[in-house]
């Protein structure tokens, strides 16, 4: 079920366009991660998804509806945690996630039960100016988790935190997410975080969402072979066949006619075939080829 719709959603500061015609859609049960170079767009594009800043151009629908034209609607039923999250300094932790949240609407068995993931109770009565930067995160995935929004939204939520709490997080907030029917949007610079959460994964680059799909690999395959001489002298004489890379006993190529099945016959041919499959990019391929860089080591 669609929650939120974001269409031709356009930030300009002066005369530069910072957002530009972004689209996509937030659905119950669904987290998406939004992956982007620093000054992509990502955090601009968050707060305008949660009402924090109005869009030049575009809008923003939840269950149909403007958000900017339902504003008090829409803020009771979302929640974000955006660059870095901000408390009274001079209360405590647990003073302020209880000033923060609707006392007739918080969620109090998710918020014991991230309290325990994250250990927290031993400095949750501390005055948060005594915070470390990995305390102050964890509080503020609390709090915002608290208010039980319908929609969340997370910037970078786990920066500062240990190994540890970041593997805890990630467990905690897929169940969450797909228990309660809630939607997530969530970016990250932590791909390996990313690629293990999310359901979809949107790549903005200078303001645009990139169709990622394209940038994917297209029909390259893989065999592992006991006789990789023989395979892959039998590959090369494919003509629809392009052998990309041999190496040990792991062969990749392109198959650009699909219709023949090259891997049943090499079977029949009692070539030793151990694994076989489709080549997948890793996030990580993906955000290379969507943002142009490379991954080669960098000399200085």
């Amino acid at each position: 079920m669609e929650l939120v719709k974001i269409i031709n959603l356009t930030k300009q500061y002066e005369d530069v366009e910072v957002v530009s015609n972004v689209n996509f859609s937030l659905n119950e049960g669904e987290i998406v991660g939004l992956v982007g170079n620093n000054g992509a767009g990502k955090t601009t594009t968050m707060k305008m998804i949660v009402g924090l800043a109005k869009p030049t151009k575009g809008t923003v629908l939840f269950n149909g509806k403007d958000i900017f034209e339902n504003l008090e609607y829409y803020l009771s039923s979302v929640d974000a945690m955006i660059e870095s999250p901000a408390f009274y300094p001079f209360l405590s932790g647990r003073e302020n996630v209880n000033y923060f949240i609707d006392k007739n609407n918080k969620n109090n068995r998710i918020i014991d039960e991230l309290i325990d993931i994250f250990e927290m109770r031993n400095y949750l009565d501390k005055k948060v100016n005594k915070y470390s930067l990995g305390m102050k995160q964890k509080l503020g995935i609390v709090r915002t988790i608290a208010k039980n929004p319908q929609i969340l939204v997370l910037d970078e939520p786990t920066n500062g935190l240990d190994v540890h709490s970041k593997l805890k997080f990630r467990s905690c907030i897929k169940k969450i997410i797909k228990e309660e029917k809630k939607a997530l949007l969530i970016s990250s610079h932590d791909l390996t975080e990313i690629e293990s959460i999310c359901d979809r994964v949107l790549f903005i680059d200078n303001g645009k969402i990139v169709d990622a799909e394209k940038k994917k690999t297209e029909n390259q395959f893989f065999v592992e072979c006991d006789n990789c001489k023989e395979v892959y002298d039998y590959l090369q004489s494919k003509n629809e066949i392009s052998v990309v890379s041999k190496e040990n006993n792991r062969i990749i190529y392109v198959q650009n006619d699909l219709s023949h099945n090259v891997v049943k016959e090499m079977f029949l041919n009692d070539y030793k075939i151990t694994a076989f499959g489709k080549v997948e990019d890793s996030l990580l391929d993906v955000y290379f080829k969507v943002t142009g860089d490379n991954n080669e080591e960098i000399n200085i």
